[in-house]
């Protein structure tokens, strides 16, 4: 059975790193549009734990098209992450009931045509037996 994909786009609060105030402001994800230089933000989203079924389903957290993505933590939790220049990362998590994920990047420069940036999304994959 293939994974259920929720997707978490709205909600998230950026606060750009370099900013002389460094006050929070709403985005979406994926980010898009030229940018003429890299940015340096920390990207939050708070979200609740979906319903799972443990015996038979596990949560992984999905992290693609994030190049320079420095750091990822899970409620005050430090996530691995195979390095900065990796693309993309699937991490298994185990949530609490209320979530706050924070991202640290270095956003690459992109021009009008661009790719866009962070592809966030919780995966529910059905386990099987072995």
């Amino acid at each position: 059975m293939p994974d259920h994909r929720i997707r978490l786009r709205g909600g998230w609060e950026s606060i750009e790193s370099d900013a002389e105030q460094q006050v929070p402001s709403p985005v979406s994800l994926p980010l898009r549009g030229p940018t003429d230089r890299p940015r340096k933000l920390r990207l939050t989203r708070r979200f609740g734990r979906p319903r799972l079924d443990l015996r038979r389903e596990s949560l992984r957290l999905s992290l693609g098209s994030v190049p320079g993505l420095r750091s990822a933590r899970l409620n005050g939790q430090p996530l691995i992450l195979a390095g900065p220049a990796a693309g993309s990362h699937e991490i298994p998590i185990e949530p609490a009931e209320r979530n706050e994920l924070v991202l640290e990047a270095e956003i690459p420069a992109a021009g009008a045509d661009g790719p866009p940036w962070g592809e966030i999304a919780l995966l529910v994959r059905t386990v099987t037996d072995a």
